[in-house]
């Protein structure tokens, strides 16, 4: 598994920077045959922290005026220590767009433009690398919930790998997300909310947060060195502490192409106590990643897995710059109904970069995507 990982954030070769301009241009053709292209892909400056590779795109629509926001994470090629690391993740940063299409990057406070990077002490439980999971508004203030890992090895398919044990930290912003400061667990608000917990796997992330009136439940994921499989928390504190942690959704069938498990997933609400989820389904043998679907009854705490999958990598409504690999779907659902799926794609050549699929009924199904014309 850790190849695919490896390859994801690949240094490819220099046409997606060259090509800024053709990243933004979408094919002019009717809906049934529009496929998807780049929407925010890395910085050609080699001292900006996203200029090897972006993916899990965090998308929030416009409120009050303001715009839309893409919180993203991504990194130049290395984690803070200047190692490589297996996965795209270290630093996370903001774009902001008028159309939810079209995205400028904000630069944020920090030397290499970042919002949001990790600990100062590369042997903090965040301080090798970290990467946004979600932001959810929280009044008149953001919360960011996000993955991260130190410095320490743990051993991982008979190997020691540094940044494997990842766990889920808490941060707020109050100026739209520009500037952030940790409000996890401790004296000092640094410490993580969600620890990993080995009953469940190596680490605990990509957390994913559905807000209630009476309760807040967040969804991650774990790996215990065979399977992916997705888990679910409660928390009646605004995302302080989390209680009843609870496998929500666990490998599928033989054969099947989450036969692997499930990785990382998008959740929306859909009316009531009805729930979306896309995730990443892992195929056995290949290791290839497909976004299947399941829908919730209960508000998320079970789950019943939809045929697919729904999108594959390559596959029209995907362009060919997907053809690796597709992944960290993040899903929007839009006042007419339609829904947004925003996703991180590469080939073996090319830098991981983000795109967005659209379905204008609002269903679900592999014939409901469209990429935006």
């Amino acid at each position: 598994m850790l190849w695919l990982l490896a390859a994801l954030c690949a240094r490819g070769d220099a046409f997606l920077q060259r090509n800024a301009f053709a990243q933004r241009v979408f094919q002019r053709a009717s809906p049934q045959s529009a496929v998807s292209s780049p929407v925010l892909s890395p910085s050609a400056g080699a001292a900006r922290w996203d200029s090897a590779c972006v993916a899990n795109p965090v998308v929030l629509p416009p409120i009050n005026g303001e715009p839309w926001k893409m919180f993203y994470y991504g990194n130049d090629g290395n984690w803070s220590d200047g190692s490589v690391g297996f996965l795209p993740t270290g630093t996370s940063g903001l774009a902001e767009s008028a159309d939810g299409v079209a995205w400028t990057k904000v630069d944020g406070p920090n030397a290499d433009a970042s919002v949001f990077a990790p600990s100062d002490d590369v042997e903090a439980w965040d301080g090798l690398h970290t990467g946004v999971g979600d932001v959810v508004r929280h009044g008149d203030d953001l919360l960011m919930f996000y993955l991260g890992a130190g410095g320490a090895a743990d051993a991982l398919g008979g190997k020691s790998y540094r940044g494997v044990k990842m766990q889920i930290g808490r941060a707020v912003s109050v100026d739209g997300g520009v500037t952030w400061e940790r409000r996890g667990s401790g004296a000092d608000g640094a410490g993580p909310v969600l620890e990993a917990d080995i009953d469940e796997g190596l680490f605990a992330s990509w957390p994913r947060i559905l807000q209630y009136e009476s309760h807040w439940r967040m969804m991650y994921h774990a790996f215990n060195g065979t399977n992916w499989r997705a888990f679910t928390a409660v928390s009646t504190d605004a995302g302080l502490t989390w209680t009843d942690r609870t496998l929500a959704l666990d490998t599928g069938a033989e054969g099947a192409f989450d036969e692997v498990g499930v990785g990382t997933r998008a959740v929306v609400k859909r009316g009531g106590d009805d729930v979306l989820m896309v995730y990443e389904g892992v195929e056995a043998g290949t290791g290839t990643h497909r976004l299947g679907a399941a829908t919730s009854s209960d508000g998320g705490a079970s789950w019943t897995r939809a045929a697919g999958p729904i999108v594959e990598p390559g596959v029209a409504p995907l362009g060919d710059w997907t053809a690796q690999v597709v992944g960290t779907p993040y899903l929007v659902g839009m006042d007419d109904g339609s829904l947004r799926l925003y996703h991180c794609a590469k080939t073996k050549e090319t830098n991981m970069s983000i795109g967005v699929l659209v379905s204008p009924s609002g269903a679900f199904d592999a014939d409901a995507w469209r990429g935006v014309d």
